[in-house]
């Protein structure tokens, strides 16, 4: 069984550290991750038994505007629906706000059957030394 927790009282930040790359979206050590988490308004962790198998948070002004990031489920339970649930669990904490995130190319359609809509006037600046991994992995045209 899965338990959602909204709270990083009891979180391992090395094992956050640890998830978000085995999925391949941070290289973050565990400090950085934890650093950045604990800057967020809202914050999802999946736990099965004791063992972190998902997490997810959001930045928010709580009126109008939140953005998630960080959505990772580990490998071996992705398909179970632990996505779903922690992004549900983010979403119930911003209600009456619009909510944005962006994602990897091949998760696109994911979000899409959550509800997300595709954005057509995003945009953003990137760090120089990483703009051309965006490149590559399809975010951006250029």
């Amino acid at each position: 069984m899965i338990n959602y927790v909204l709270t990083d009282e009891q979180v391992d930040y090395a094992a956050v550290a640890d998830l978000m790359q085995v999925v391949d979206i941070s290289s973050l050590d565990a400090e950085q991750v934890k650093l950045s988490f604990q800057n967020s308004q809202v914050l999802v962790f999946a736990f099965e038994d004791d063992q972190l198998v998902g997490c997810g948070r959001a930045l928010s002004d709580g009126v109008l505007q939140a953005n998630i990031y960080n959505i990772a489920v580990a490998p071996h339970l992705q398909g179970q629906g632990i996505g779903r649930q922690i992004i549900e669990r983010l979403l119930d904490q911003l209600k009456g706000q619009i909510v944005t995130l962006y994602t990897h190319p091949k998760t696109s359609a994911y979000y899409q059957k959550l509800g997300f809509s595709q954005l057509r006037t995003g945009f953003v600046k990137f760090l120089p030394e990483e703009k051309d991994w965006f490149i590559e992995e399809g975010f951006i045209d250029r």
